[in-house]
C-alpha cells in the first residue's frame, strides 16, 4: 500500500511503497545499493548529479527505460548554441550541422558505432539492477513539494556563496 506525506522539517515529499519493484543502472564493480554520500558543507558540487541532496542519494526508476534515460542524460548533446561541438565546428570553419554530418559519414565509412550509440565499454561495466523498495520512506523527487524544497535549499546555498537568486 502506497503511503505519501510531506516532511514538516525538510518540505520534501515522501513515499513509502514497500515491496514494489524499481530499477537502477549501476556499475558492476560497486555494491548494488551504493550511493555517494553528499555533505551539505562541501562547497564543491562538481561531482554531484542534478537530484543529489545532502545525505545519500540512490536513484531508482519505475521502468527500465526511465533508469537508462536518467543515466544516459549526461551524454545528450544540448539544444541550441551551447552545444559543446560548436567550437570544434567553428575551428574547422563549418556549421554545426555540417560538422556533425561529416562525423556521421566518417564513422559510417569505418564501421564505427553510429551517432547516438552507447559505447560497448560503457554498457559492459554497467547493468540493470532490479530493486525491491524496502519498508522505509523515500523522497519523491518529482513531486512539486520536493522541487520547491530543493529550490529553496539551493537558493540559500547559492546565497551563502554570494550568488543572487
Amino acid at each position: 500500500m502506497r503511503l505519501e506525506r510531506t516532511c514538516d522539517v525538510t518540505g520534501l515529499h515522501l513515499i513509502s511503497d514497500a515491496g514494489v519493484y524499481g530499477f537502477h543502472v549501476g556499475k558492476g564493480d560497486y555494491p548494488a545499493l551504493s550511493g555517494a554520500p553528499r555533505d551539505a558543507a562541501d562547497s564543491s558540487r562538481t561531482s554531484w548529479n542534478r537530484y543529489d541532496v545532502p545525505g545519500q542519494t540512490y536513484y531508482v526508476a519505475e521502468t527500465r527505460e526511465c533508469a537508462y534515460a536518467e543515466v544516459l542524460a549526461f551524454f545528450k548533446r544540448p539544444n541550441g548554441s551551447s552545444d559543446p561541438l560548436s567550437e570544434d565546428a567553428a575551428f574547422h570553419d563549418m556549421t554545426l550541422e555540417a560538422y556533425i554530418e561529416e562525423i556521421a559519414m566518417e564513422w559510417s565509412e569505418r564501421d564505427f558505432m553510429g551517432l547516438g550509440a552507447v559505447p560497448a565499454g560503457w554498457r559492459f561495466h554497467r547493468g540493470m539492477i532490479p530493486v525491491v523498495i524496502p519498508d522505509t520512506w523515500l523522497i519523491d523527487i518529482e513531486h512539486p513539494d520536493s522541487i520547491a524544497a530543493i529550490e529553496t535549499f539551493m537558493g540559500e546555498e547559492l546565497g551563502r556563496l554570494g550568488v543572487d537568486t
